[in-house]
């Protein structure tokens, strides 16, 4: 019997996903959707039909494919801890067939690799990574789970990136930099500092955003 795939995610990543299985080796794949969005629900996107929420998948006895389809590394992180739940499903990594690794690279599961990515020798992508078009990951580079990198983000060597961390689109690092748990880089910064945990940074170069104080 042909094995089931589920997108969680009815949005822009999905819709990637559904508009190019040709690039992630899932043409013949019986595909739907889910998405906790009620609104979404019983509709279709492109072309996919939501067949339901997240916790239809708490329920199953049978084995069967899930795609975590979710940029907010946050979300995507409750979602991984809530399904992991359930032993009968299994996260396949995609890696879009026009993107490039190196010898040595090691890949997590459930990670989503974008077309036209290059990931250099020696580097280590834990689970459920997010590495949008145009990324080029530079040698020894760890990046941990859930971390999501937007469109045309580099790093030089030996960047260090813990969970959860997510860098907006055309921003560079350069190399020896450790990115910490839960950080947030704005879209085209230039990071030439290690930014500690749960902080943002945004600019050239990059700097930490002070958070306001509460006005009484």
């Amino acid at each position: 019997m042909e094995r089931e795939t589920y997108i969680v995610g009815a949005g822009g990543i999905g819709g990637h996903i559904v508009s190019n299985l040709n690039l992630y080796n899932l043409i013949s794949a019986k595909i739907y959707f889910l998405d906790d969005d009620v609104e979404k629900l019983h509709t279709h996107h492109c072309g996919i039909k939501v067949a339901g929420n997240i916790d239809t998948l708490l329920q199953t006895s049978k084995e069967i494919d899930v795609i975590i389809a979710i940029a907010n590394p946050i979300v995507k992180s409750a979602i991984v801890m809530k399904l992991k739940k359930n032993n009968k499903i299994q996260f396949p990594s995609l890696i879009a067939n026009n993107s490039w690794f190196s010898e040595g690279v090691s890949l997590g599961e459930g990670c989503i690799i974008y077309p036209n990515c290059s990931i250099n020798y020696g580097s280590i992508l834990g689970d459920f990574v997010l590495l949008n078009m145009n990324c080029t990951i530079g040698h020894h580079t760890n990046i941990a789970n859930c971390s999501s990198l937007y469109p045309s983000v580099s790093t030089g060597g030996n960047t260090k990136i813990l969970d959860n961390v997510e860098i907006g689109i055309g921003s560079s690092i350069i190399q020896n930099i450790t990115i910490g748990k839960n950080a947030v880089i704005g879209a085209g910064s230039v990071v030439i500092n290690d930014v500690i945990g749960n902080s943002s940074v945004v600019g050239v170069p990059a700097k930490e955003l002070k958070k306001e104080k509460n006005k009484e």
